[in-house]
């Protein structure tokens, strides 16, 4: 299983380190379309992540970072998919490369 990681901020008042936890995830990255490719909102690098909402902590946020394949991916934007309504089944989210 890959991670998803999240940064907490450092206190405001007292200040120290950002805290980075990891969560395990079971997630999928996807190449995009060529059509939906433009070069600035969706760039050739970026991939569709598909994570699995099963035995997940968390719900991904944008700015946490999906590790797929070695390789660490800031999430851009998110979407949750409930069917019913109610309960989340799978998160597409949209990653680009961190650096």
């Amino acid at each position: 299983m890959d991670p998803i990681k999240r940064t907490t901020p450092p206190d405001p008042i007292f200040g120290g380190d950002p805290t980075v936890t990891s969560y395990p995830a079971k997630l999928v990255p996807m190449t995009y379309d060529q059509r939906y490719i433009d070069g600035t909102n969706i760039l050739t690098s970026d991939r569709q992540i598909y994570i699995s909402s099963v035995g997940l902590a968390i719900v991904p946020q944008v700015d946490d970072i999906a590790t797929a394949g070695g390789v660490d991916f800031h999430i851009v934007n998110m979407d949750p998919y409930n069917f019913d309504g109610v309960v989340n089944v799978v998160f597409i989210c949209h990653g680009r490369v961190a650096s």
